[in-house]
């Protein structure tokens, strides 16, 4: 039911619909990345301080 309401909606305004998709992909990837930055900052913290933080 939604797929198929999703296809017609797609064949009507498909342009902005991937480019809203690849909009809201590139913030996923944007927090993801920011995430594991600064995992890996507060590793570095930790192992200088002599305790891992996690």
């Amino acid at each position: 039911m939604l797929a198929s309401l999703l296809i017609i909606f797609t064949k009507s305004s498909n342009h902005w619909l991937v480019h809203l998709l690849s909009l809201c992909n590139n913030q996923y990837q944007i927090c993801r990345l920011k995430e594991m930055l600064v995992k890996k900052e507060r590793k570095k913290d930790g192992e200088r301080s002599g305790m891992a933080i996690y």
